[in-house]
């Protein structure tokens, strides 16, 4: 069985629900600029969505 990790905080955004747990960290840069460039890529995809919509960014 795995065990999972502590909820350290928890928002709430819209239907959007973001919960950071204490589970994983990364070590490597490797590791670190997969992680970077995830978040990178996740930020441009909602940017562009709400361009779409028509929101002022």
């Amino acid at each position: 069985m795995t065990e999972k990790g502590n909820i350290m905080e928890q928002y709430e955004s819209d239907n959007t629900k973001i919960i950071i747990c204490d589970d994983y960290c990364v070590v490597s840069e490797n590791e670190k600029a997969k992680v970077i460039a995830a978040l990178h890529e996740a930020g441009w995809s909602i940017i562009d969505e709400l361009v779409d919509k028509g929101e002022d960014i």
